[in-house]
């Protein structure tokens, strides 16, 4: 057993012993109350304020709306890991006309 590993394992030990048992507390599984409430508060301002948002983001900039877009989809999307291709486009569109297509 290296050094490493030895530290490890005392710390591990020293821990088992002076653990207490819970006395107070929440429970082990009980929500967080203010957590809750919080999500909550959350969750009635977007729904009270969604009809102004919408129309403000109407108002963006084409640009302004898709960094906007791009902040929505990831509460909504999975995060995906970066993979490369080599693609030669011939005879495409720009990618600023497409996403304005995108957006209308």
């Amino acid at each position: 057993m290296d050094k490493f590993e030895k530290s490890k394992v005392d710390k591990s030990r020293k821990q088992a012993k002076t653990k207490k048992k819970k006395t107070g507390g929440r429970k082990a599984g009980t929500p967080n109350k203010v957590t809750t409430d919080m999500r909550e508060r959350i969750k009635l301002f977007v729904e009270n304020e969604f009809d102004g948002v919408v129309t403000d983001f109407n108002a963006l900039e084409p640009k302004d709306k898709v960094q906007l877009f791009e902040k929505f989809l990831t509460y909504i999307l999975p995060k995906q890991r970066e993979t490369s291709q080599d693609v030669n486009l011939t005879g495409s569109i720009p990618i600023h006309a497409w996403i304005e297509n995108m957006i209308k």
